[in-house]
């Protein structure tokens, strides 16, 4: 980098830098456009399951807190030698896929207020 002398010096590297930013933020976007699309699938995929969702807390249900409980103390004791990265998905997708059967078959309760 030179060292500036004067004021038309000053103006002239700081619209070199604006350029620049420019630049720099539309490499970004393009970058994190093309990370989008390649991660698309994946988010389909998901959305399709419908796992990995929040808690529905407005309808907390008995049977769905039952399953929950039951696949831990089932799959737990079948997956106990298993690696890690098993032994912490199958139960959330296990447990996604029931909430959604659940959801499905059980008809919709209002809550009284």
């Amino acid at each position: 980098m030179t060292k500036i002398n004067n004021y038309e010096e000053l103006v002239a590297e700081r619209i070199r830098l604006q350029n620049e930013l420019k630049k720099q933020k539309s490499f970004f976007k393009a970058e994190i456009n093309e990370v989008k699309t390649k991660l698309e699938p994946i988010g389909d995929v998901i959305s399709f399951l419908g796992i990995f969702r929040g808690k529905n807390t407005a309808n907390p249900s008995l049977l769905k807190t039952g399953v929950s409980m039951g696949i831990d103390l089932l799959v737990r004791d079948k997956l106990s030698k298993a690696n890690w990265v098993i032994r912490a998905l199958i139960p959330a997708v296990l447990k996604g896929i029931s909430n959604q059967i659940i959801k499905k078959k059980m008809p919709s309760t209002k809550m009284v207020e």
